[in-house]
């Protein structure tokens, strides 16, 4: 099977000297996402101190947060809007980057799930012309008593690619071919004979 959405994983930071200025510029990076018309999920974020060490002193400078986006396009050019959005968004606030933490395709639930059916349909049929062979060839009547199946839930892997964008560019990005994906569905069946 063909997936049939690409799927972009995308984290955001910013940091800043107060609290307020990291929270309104999350607030109005994820504003101009919701503006994209585009589905995605997250917007999540956190906020803490910008502290690191050096020379085993604590150093605190400001405070820093990250948010966190996945973007589910039907189409892998629609990335380039994206894109250009948090390029823009670069350019608009100089205490914002943003990584590509990932991309790949996957199935959605709506494609796995329908396939998947499709398959237990069709186990069922294989069943009932077996306990038909059966039945005749030990003279009984057989019938499928019980059929359980096996849940294989379904993690998409994507490769990590990291890289920051530093400054407001045009993109041609990469248009990653989708691969076939193997569906299976396994089942226990019981079948009785009397």
């Amino acid at each position: 099977v063909m997936p049939d959405v690409y799927t972009i994983y995308v984290s955001i930071v910013v940091k800043d000297k107060k609290e307020k200025d990291v929270i309104n510029t999350l607030g109005k990076i994820d504003r101009s996402i919701r503006n994209l018309n585009v589905d995605y999920v997250g917007g999540n974020y956190n906020l803490s101190k910008n502290c690191y060490y050096d020379e085993n002193k604590q150093i605190c400078e400001g405070f820093i947060g990250y948010s966190y986006y996945k973007f589910n396009l039907k189409e892998v050019e629609n990335q380039v809007n994206i894109l250009e959005t948090f390029s823009s968004l670069k350019k608009e606030f100089k205490n914002m980057y943003f990584q590509i933490e990932g991309s790949e395709w996957i199935l959605s639930k709506h494609l796995r799930d329908r396939i998947e059916d499709s398959l237990k349909i069709s186990i069922i049929d294989r069943i009932n012309n077996f306990s038909e062979q059966i039945s005749k060839k030990i003279n009984k009547k057989c019938i499928l008593k019980t059929i359980t199946y096996k849940q294989d839930y379904y993690f998409p892997y994507y490769k990590r690619k990291y890289g920051a964008f530093e400054e407001a560019e045009a993109f041609t990005a990469p248009s990653p071919k989708s691969e076939e994906i193997t569906i299976s569905v396994e089942a226990n069946i019981k079948l009785a004979c009397f």
